[in-house]
């Protein structure tokens, strides 16, 4: 990333496998320029995954918007795997199996759903697209509407 001026926004982002869809095709066209921030979030010694909410705050996308680079962040609510079924373990323990809880869990959120991964970084990927080029300073919440604001 340069911190020479604003990027060139019409440079070319490389081959796109045609064959893929949705997400899958977003991750493609996106994937070096995702790798590129994140090397340059840990090159400031910080993990991307653990970047401080603050940091879409008004002057961060003010300082960063001149280069292109929208400021966002998504938070994540419950979302199916490994974390989530070792909560639901303990009802395991009292009686009930994981799929029940997990389907009792559901009943908490108003879409009536845990979202999977796939979904979680289909919003992700929306937000890195094109899709989003006048979205920044945003906080998504991914979360089936459990939270809702």
């Amino acid at each position: 990333m340069s911190h020479d001026g604003p990027a060139d926004r019409t440079a070319s982002r490389g081959p796109v496998d045609d064959r893929k869809r949705g997400p899958a095709r977003l991750a493609a066209r996106r994937a070096d320029r995702l790798a590129a921030v994140a090397a340059e979030i840990r090159a400031l010694g910080r993990e991307p995954l653990s970047v401080p909410t603050d940091i879409t705050d008004a002057g961060a996308c003010q300082r960063l918007g001149g280069w292109g680079v929208r400021v966002n962040g998504v938070f994540l609510g419950p979302v199916l795997g490994e974390n989530l079924e070792r909560l639901g373990a303990g009802a395991a323990a009292a009686g009930t199996s994981v799929e029940a809880w997990l389907r009792t869990k559901a009943t908490e959120m108003p879409l009536g759903i845990v979202p999977s991964p796939d979904q979680c970084a289909g919003a992700v990927l929306f937000l890195a697209s094109d899709l989003a080029s006048v979205v920044t300073g945003q906080h998504l919440a991914v979360n089936g509407g459990q939270w809702l604001s």
